[in-house]
């Protein structure tokens, strides 16, 4: 994993067409798994960064435990990139969950 506080827009364009490639409609478990293998980086030494274990990691990529929305903020930042873009995966899966079929975009407020 590259040691800058925000990944490069080429490293973050590859992992979105990694992931665009891959699946589908991506779930916020498919993002963390498209950008760390895109970082080059094996689950045991995110987790180990992460301070979960690497089967809790395995859990949350393959969609069987839920992140809150402040913890995918957290692990946004951790791995480098927008706590937004994270956040907005995490609040897109729980539409999806419920049925809805929309896409979500974040706007900062402003005042």
């Amino acid at each position: 994993m590259k040691s800058s506080s925000s990944k490069s827009t080429s490293t973050t364009i590859n992992a979105l067409e990694y992931m665009r490639a891959n699946f589908p409609r991506p779930t916020f478990g498919q993002l963390v798994e498209s950008l760390r293998i895109c970082d080059e980086i094996s689950q045991a030494d995110l987790a180990r960064k992460l301070g979960v274990s690497r089967q809790d990691l395995n859990n949350i990529e393959k969609g069987r435990t839920k992140v809150s929305i402040e913890r995918a903020m957290k692990l946004g930042k951790i791995m480098g990139y927008g706590e937004e873009s994270f956040a907005r995966y995490v609040v897109q899966d729980m539409l999806y969950e419920a049925g809805l079929e929309v896409e979500v975009s974040f706007n900062k407020m402003t005042g």
